[in-house]
């Protein structure tokens, strides 16, 4: 089975297993054995194959220059390329409404002329099926490869300490919810910093910022941590939830987000809900009550989220179609 990956990236070919910044659409390139390629040489591209799947970038300015208000034929090159096409979801699902209304109109056009849908979430399933009901729409787990993860150094569950919070302060990150939640248990308290962090953030008292950094090297810090928290209200690949429980770290976030909820399914509450994340937050003091959370997300990971169950599901479901 050959496939097309089409994305925002410069990268063109093969995503080995050793790639040090090994994101989860990157995963899903690797694990699929796929050709990736950015979507602007689509019409330079002469090989065939069987499925062609585009990631359609979040800016507005990539978007004017992949679509018809630039010439571009978008669906026309993927079908001369392909014999199935399709889409999967990048963000959050309805994230295409902050454009202007004609690329909202173009964006809509696109999926409608497609075979297939890709979303993240089970949500986002029931939102995009409404938009498009006559299409067939997959539910695309994230993933990890686990050959790319770092050899170390890793740390000991035992000499693990304080929070780490899934995101920035603001609406996008819901910063200032994981944090005020975040210090119910610890005074160390990490936050990693994103493109959306204000600049006022990094001065806060109380607070210790992480460089951004690669796939590999945010695994390795990631592993010092004894707690997670991400109430993060903007919903998409969920791979803080998915990390936490790889590595067996608890971790706080809203019902709603497939990884957050099928991997940690004590510690998820209601989107807003901090009276009861702070609750939880609390219970976690209590050993034996983290000793059960840690191990069971670690079975649920194996059982729900192993590179073996993805491609059983993504290949079956490309087969189907």
């Amino acid at each position: 089975m050959k496939i097309l990956w089409l994305t925002e990236s410069p990268l063109q070919g093969k995503i080995p297993r050793d790639f040090p910044n090994m994101r989860t659409e990157m995963a899903w390139m690797c694990s699929s054995e796929g050709q990736h390629y950015h979507i602007g040489e689509l019409p330079n591209i002469q090989e065939v194959y069987d499925f062609a799947i585009i990631i359609i970038p979040k800016r507005e300015d990539l978007l004017r220059n992949m679509s018809t208000f630039n010439g571009f034929d978008l669906v026309g090159n993927m079908r001369r390329v392909a014999d199935k096409i399709g889409w999967m979801q990048e963000g959050p699902v309805n994230y295409y409404q902050d454009y202007n209304v004609g690329i909202q109109v173009w964006w809509y056009s696109v999926l409608s002329e497609l075979d297939f849908l890709m979303v993240h979430n089970e949500r986002d399933r029931k939102y995009i099926s409404g938009l498009f009901p006559n299409k067939q729409v997959f539910v695309n787990q994230s993933l990890m490869i686990e050959a790319a993860l770092p050899s170390g150094p890793w740390h000991e569950e035992s000499d693990r300490q304080g929070v780490m919070i899934g995101g920035n302060f603001v609406s996008w990150y819901g910063g200032f919810d994981s944090y005020m939640v975040a210090t119910e248990l610890s005074d160390e308290i990490y936050a990693p910093t994103m493109g959306r962090m204000p600049e006022s953030e990094s001065g806060l008292q109380g607070i210790k910022h992480i460089e951004y950094k690669t796939w590999q090297e945010w695994q390795t810090i990631l592993s010092q941590r004894k707690y997670g928290i991400h109430l993060m209200p903007t919903f998409a690949a969920g791979t803080f939830a998915l990390n936490c429980s790889r590595l067996g770290i608890p971790c706080i976030g809203y019902k709603g987000l497939d990884t957050q909820e099928t991997l940690h399914p004590d510690l998820s509450v209601d989107l807003f809900d901090i009276d009861s994340a702070r609750a939880l937050a609390a219970g976690l003091h209590d050993e034996k009550r983290y000793n059960e959370y840690s191990e069971r997300t670690k079975t649920l990971y194996e059982q729900v989220y192993s590179e073996d169950n993805w491609k059983r599901r993504f290949f079956g479901f490309l087969e189907h179609i």
